[in-house]
Order: structure tokens, then sequence, then C-alpha cells
């Protein structure tokens, strides 16, 4: 049998593969709208326009930099002081005597619910290697029942600008397609922000594919869900609202990190995480007679009886008493003691205005007898003296005074005001009348 061989011509015609290609690119053209006979224009660019745009480039490139430099440093200032965990109760305590919301918390609610809010942004203050007393970073503020904590728009640019790799683009006004794809009324603000990854673009293109940055979107509705205006922070507009909720947005996106790993703190209990709005929420630590709505309306009454308003009282016990961890007995004492500080104070008043008042009863008592002014220019008489002897008399309305005094009974209970007709008997005045059913009610 014989061996036959066969050679095949496995060489390409580069020339015919040239002219496919330019047929293709032609055909490209002319589906575009080009001519592919006419020559392309060259545009020369102007120098000095070239030179501007350069500067301005190196310019932007210079400030984002400079602002990732100086993130990069506050972070490793504050983290040089307070990486140690041991440290973490001494950065609670700084933050609950110097951060500016805290002392609000501790008004508004109790110094409990202050101390927990101030253990919460020192956990948030390390996990995320921002400083909690710089203006903007980390907010809490009391809302109703609760205390809310929440990293503010500031701390999230703070964690961006110091990645090497991240970059802010924005804010930007959201354009008309964008405001009809949010459904944004003609009252509505909205923006954009992009935070762009280079490192994540980078590899993008290596494997030939489209990369799109990070995009926070930010609203303020005229009129949102709840069929009300979406707030806006002090000396605010609408629109700047919504950048700063653009940037929190797309902040979020771009970190690498997950947010609400976080809300897992050992020492703080009852903590609620919103994943929406990123915030945190601590219930206020109540006493349980607040749930009690006749407990609540007895001391109200209490308050009430005693002509106390609410701002008087919470000025004088550091924090709102509706939200008080004290106890029945506890709260009870307290308005005892602002009761008899307040009656001390009355007390000490008309003592140091008696002296000013004392006079004026003997002036208007001796108005009738001027005529006891005239033989007192002349002492020399001793006669004159011994007839006017009626002006002596002027000791007896204070004598009066004296005899009618007995017949003022004192409160048996406080001593302090006169004791009236009352149930209970005309021992007492009316207010302790009163508190003493009230006791005997309550233990009956």
């Amino acid at each position: 049998m014989g061996l036959t061989t066969t050679t095949n011509d496995r060489r390409f015609n580069l020339d015919e593969i040239d002219e496919r290609m330019t047929a293709l690119e032609r055909q490209e053209l002319a589906a575009m709208g080009i001519d592919p006979d006419k020559a392309p224009v060259v545009v020369t660019p102007d120098p000095a326009a070239e030179l501007a745009r350069l500067r301005d480039e190196n310019e932007k490139m210079r400030a984002l930099i400079e602002r990732a430099l100086e993130a990069r440093t506050r972070a490793r200032d504050f983290m040089a002081i307070w990486s140690d965990p041991r440290k973490l109760p001494d950065l609670a305590q700084e933050v609950y005597l110097s951060h500016p919301n805290i002392a609000l918390v501790r008004t508004e609610i109790n110094e409990e619910a202050a101390r927990r809010a101030a253990r919460l942004i020192a956990h948030l203050a390390v996990t995320y290697e921002i400083h909690p007393l710089i203006a903007g970073m980390i907010y809490a503020w009391p809302d109703g029942g609760k205390v809310c904590v929440e990293i503010g728009y500031r701390g999230y640019l703070e964690m961006v600008d110091r990645r090497q790799d991240l970059d802010y683009d924005g804010p930007h006004d959201m354009t008309p397609d964008q405001r009809a794809l949010h459904k944004l009324g003609p009252e509505d603000r909205g923006a954009v922000c992009y935070v762009w990854d280079w490192a994540k673009k980078r590899r993008f293109e290596m494997n030939d594919k489209t990369y799109t940055p990070s995009v926070g979107i930010g609203v303020w509705q005229e009129k949102n869900r709840y069929g009300r205006k979406d707030n806006v922070a002090n000396g605010r507009s609408p629109q700047w609202q919504a950048e700063k909720n653009a940037i929190k947005d797309a902040a979020r996106r771009a970190l690498s990190f997950a947010i609400v790993r976080t809300a897992d703190l050992p020492d703080i209990v009852d903590l609620a995480y919103d994943g929406e709005s990123d915030m945190w929420t601590l219930p206020a630590p109540v006493a349980d007679w607040l749930n009690n709505a006749a407990m609540l309306q007895r001391f109200e009454s209490l308050l009430a009886a005693d002509g106390i308003t609410t701002e008087e009282f919470n000025a004088y016990l550091g924090h709102n008493w509706r939200y008080t961890p004290l106890s029945p007995e506890e709260i009870k004492g307290k308005l005892d003691a602002y009761l008899n500080e307040r009656r001390a104070a009355a007390i000490q008043a008309d003592q140091v205005f008696e002296p000013a008042t004392s006079p004026v009863a003997p002036t208007l008592e001796a108005d009738p007898a001027p005529v006891a002014d005239t033989p007192a220019e002349t002492p020399v008489d001793a006669p004159t003296p011994t007839v006017e002897a009626p002006p002596a008399e002027t000791p007896t309305p204070a004598k009066t005074k004296k005899t009618a005094a007995p017949k003022t009974v004192m409160c048996a209970n406080c001593k302090v005001e006169p004791a009236v007709e009352t149930p209970l008997g005309s021992a007492y005045c009316a207010t302790c009348a009163s508190k003493l059913a009230d006791s005997k009610a309550a233990e009956s």
C-alpha cells in the first residue's frame, strides 16, 4: 500500500483581510452619516486654552490629594490615641462631656440615655476611624422616647477622601430624565453624586468591561409618602438637603464594608438599626410607672396643685420627668425638695421685704397727729413731752399686731403657711391637707 501525503496551505492573505476591514469601516462611517471619502478635519488646539485647561486639572488634582492626605492624617492621629480597646471607656467619657449633642439628650430625656448615646458614638468613631468631636462627623438627637445616632455627611466624606482609589464627583442637579425616573414633582429637589473607584475602573478596562461609578441619589419632597414635607436642617435649603443625601448614598454604595455590622454592640442593649437611613436608635431608659396613665395623671395633678409648670420642674430635675428613670418615691422626693426650696426662698424674700414695709404703717397712723413733730423740735421743755405722751402710744399698734399674731394658727405640717378649714380639720394649710389626703388615698 502506498503512502500519500497532502499539504494544506495555512498562510493568510493579509491584503484580503485589510480590504475587508476597510470595507467594514466605510460601512460604519456611512451608517453614522459620515462621508468615508472626506478627509478628516484636523483641529489644532489653542496653546493658551490648552495650558489653562491643564492648569485647572492640576489644581483640582492637587486639591483632591491634599484633602485625602488631611483625612488620612486625622484618622491616623485619632487612632494613635484611641485604637487601644482599653481606652474605649475614656473615649466614651470624653464624648459624654464634650460632644455638643449629648447635652441636649441629657436635658430632653435623662442622663442614662445621654451616657448610652455617648458609648454608641465612641464605638462608631473607633470602628470607622472618624473623630467624634469634629462638627458634622456623628450626630445624636432626642426624638420622642428614643435617641437617634447617625453618621453625618462629613463623616462619609472623610471615609471616602482617605481612600486613595476613591474620588467624589458631585453633587450635581438631576437631569430631566432622572427627575422623571424618580417621579419628582416641580417643587421637589433632586441631586446626584458619583464616587469613582479608579482601581476597579482599571480592572474593568483590562478585561474589556464597561465601568460605572457608584451613583448616590438624594431627593427632597414637598409631599412625601407620609403626606408632609421632608425635613430640612436649620439654616439650610431643600436643595442642600437633597445634595447631602446624595453624598451619603454614594458613600454607602462605594465603601466596601457593611455599616450594619457596627450595630452589634455588647454593652448597649435594645439597639435598633434602620438600614434605609443608616440610623441607630436607642430607646430611652424610663421607669415602669411612666407606662401607667393613672400615675402620670396623678403626678401632673400634683404639679398643677402646687402651681409648678413642667418646664420649671424639668429645669430643677435636670431632665424631662416624662422620661425619668426615677422611681415614684424618688420623683416625689424631688418634688418635695423643690417645694421646700421655693417656700424657703419665699420666706427669705418676705424677711428681706419686712424692714422696708414696717416703717410705712407707723407713718400712715401718725398722719392724724402731725403736731407731734413740733414739740419734738423743742426738747428743752420737759413738761411738754410729758403732756405729749400719747404719741408714745405709737407702739400700741405693734402691740395689737403681737396680740393678733397668736390668733393666726400655722400649719401643723409645714409650719410655714397658715392653717385653714379643710376636710382634715383646721390644723393644716390647703397645700399640706391636699398632699395628706392624696397620700392616704394612695395607701388605701
